[in-house]
């Protein structure tokens, strides 16, 4: 509601500029009346803050063997996945398109175009190097050869409901963290996006760079990457980089900007996870991906019923001896 009446009072702040109406509505005695409402918000917000993943988490959570055991799905399996290694949010993942994955000719490399809102708030997004080693690009093919209109097809949903669909999202992993003991109430899905903006702040990326590749934080209060003490030290604050910065605009030495934030997540977003064992799990995942026609209509699934105790056994045993054989001899 505060976001909305903010929305009202800059529309008509401008509109009152232009000369199209006399007086703004949003004025001082009707923001007092939103006194009550301002401190509730307040004490939400403060309740509401989200932690980071760390080093530890992030092992447990992407153990391959465990990983495989409960995300059986393609949306269960590659979500936390991209969420790990673009920060995007839950409503972005769950309504990618297959033709939301693009190649760039000029820099050589495939991106997401990530946003919902509008085209205006589509960005480019570099896809990091761990997710092509652990299969991703091999699982967009499929989605591409089937016509899909979906990245994750199995879940039926149009552009508009991806937060609904991504309900079934953040409950299995809700449940996938309790299971692993990750049980804290503050590390949740959104998580992912705290664990990746905090990386970019340590490791020193560029403020305009880290707002092309996660979007502009300034819009998520917990997240914005320059602070009141940042500004008090001299550091430029959100609202000068949306109107003065131009990252995207930026290239030297035949450097595009795609390249550069390439550059920065490889380097950036390292994480103790085993790429070669999850790979192996992305391959079970892509198998037990299906599309028939029925009646005319394309019909997708995905994974298999975690009921089947028997079959999940077979499918870890599988796993197992997959990356066994995968490990070299010792002379």
């Amino acid at each position: 509601i505060l976001k909305k009446v903010g929305n009202l009072n800059d529309f008509f702040t401008f509109a009152c500029g232009r000369g199209w109406v006399t007086s703004n509505p949003i004025d001082e005695s009707f923001m007092k009346s939103m006194r009550q409402l301002k401190i509730k918000a307040g004490k939400a917000k403060t309740s509401n803050h989200y932690d980071g993943f760390k080093p530890d988490d992030i092992r447990k959570i992407f153990d391959a063997k465990d990983y495989l055991d409960v995300n059986r799905k393609a949306d269960y399996f590659w979500g936390p996945l991209i969420s790990l290694h673009t920060g995007a949010r839950l409503g972005e993942i769950a309504t990618l398109t297959p033709h939301r994955i693009q190649y760039e000719k000029e820099a050589d490399l495939h991106v997401f175009l990530m946003g919902r809102k509008n085209e205006n708030s589509v960005r480019k997004v570099p896809i990091a190097q761990n997710l092509i080693d652990i299969g991703l690009l091999d699982y967009w093919q499929w989605t591409l050869h089937n016509d899909a209109k979906f990245l994750f097809p199995h879940q039926p949903k149009t552009e508009t409901q991806g937060e609904t669909v991504g309900k079934n999202l953040t409950r299995n992993f809700s449940e996938y963290l309790k299971k692993i003991k990750i049980k804290k109430d503050a590390k949740v899905f959104q998580s992912f996006r705290h664990t990746l903006v905090t990386k970019m702040h340590v490791k020193n990326v560029p403020i305009g760079d880290a707002m092309l590749i996660v979007g502009h934080a300034a819009q998520d209060g917990e997240e914005r990457m320059s602070h009141s003490s940042d500004r008090q030290s001299g550091h430029p604050s959100n609202v000068h980089l949306d109107t003065y910065v131009h990252a995207e605009d930026f290239e030297e030495e035949n450097q595009t900007y795609l390249m550069r934030l390439k550059a920065h997540i490889d380097k950036t977003l390292v994480y103790p996870i085993n790429v070669s064992e999850l790979r192996v799990a992305a391959q079970i995942i892509l198998e037990h991906c299906t599309a028939s026609t029925v009646g005319g209509a394309k019909k997708f699934k995905s994974g298999w019923h975690t009921n089947n105790k028997k079959y999940s056994e077979l499918i870890r045993k599988h796993l197992v001896d997959s990356i066994l054989d995968k490990i070299p001899e010792t002379p």
